[in-house]
């Protein structure tokens, strides 16, 4: 019994402690709260090995989101300049203004 509690124990503080994964729509939801709103269209993600993918353009801003089943997957993506859990992130330089881009990373980075 004592052992089964400490187990108990243990699986609760590591899920305490561990940065839960996030989903495609709470990410959307996270960057319009920041002012960060556009157009989604979907991209062609099977060629990076990605489960879902999408580009968000707006005014002032256009970046790629690429969704990944696995790590391996994600850390192979050389276009992903940004990683987050199971999300990588590219954002088109030319069309970002440096405020935008702040925006998106912290966002990106704080979920």
């Amino acid at each position: 019994m004592k052992t089964y509690l400490i187990a108990l124990v243990t699986i609760f503080f590591l899920n305490a402690c561990s940065g839960g994964d996030f989903t495609k729509n709470e990410l959307i939801n996270a960057l319009s709260e920041n002012g960060i709103q556009g157009t989604e269209s979907e991209k062609f993600y099977q060629m990076l090995g990605a489960i879902d993918g999408f580009a968000l353009e707006g005014d002032g801003f256009l970046v790629e989101i690429y969704e990944f089943d696995n790590n391996n997957a994600l850390e192979s993506c050389g276009l992903c300049t940004y990683k987050n859990e199971n999300f990588g992130l590219y954002i088109y330089e030319s069309y970002t203004t440096l405020a935008n881009e702040e925006i998106i990373i912290e966002t990106f980075e704080g979920l």
